[in-house]
């Protein structure tokens, strides 16, 4: 992704080419990616996410909260600007995957506040 898709991109269309132009989202098992390539990996590349009807993560928050401390460690610049998590009630396969990865994420890391 970050060396072939968002290079084509900024190659070929008209786009902002910092962190701040860019969002990545994901669906069920798309949003788990949002997790993995995004939060944990890649946070200078986007600064907005959105996770619909996520699952979450192996290891839960420990694993989530890691990460972003680490990628913060290592660039103090970084920040999240906007993270839209959100499962509906009804989707009885993740919901409390789901609830456990959230519950509480924001009182273990500074990045996200609300």
């Amino acid at each position: 992704m970050t060396q072939a898709i968002i290079p084509y991109i900024e190659a070929n269309y008209s786009v902002g080419t910092t962190r701040y132009n860019r969002a990545l989202c994901g669906l069920s098992m798309g949003s788990m990616q949002v997790f993995y390539a995004g939060l944990s990996q890649n946070l200078k590349y986007f600064a907005y996410y959105g996770a619909f009807s996520s699952p979450g993560m192996t290891g839960g928050q420990d694993a989530l909260v890691e990460a972003l401390n680490n990628e913060v460690a290592e660039d103090k610049s970084l920040d999240i600007k906007f993270f839209y998590n959100l499962c509906g009630s009804s989707d009885t396969l993740v919901i409390n995957n789901h609830r456990a990865m959230v519950d509480g994420l924001c009182d273990r890391t500074s990045l996200l506040t609300e």
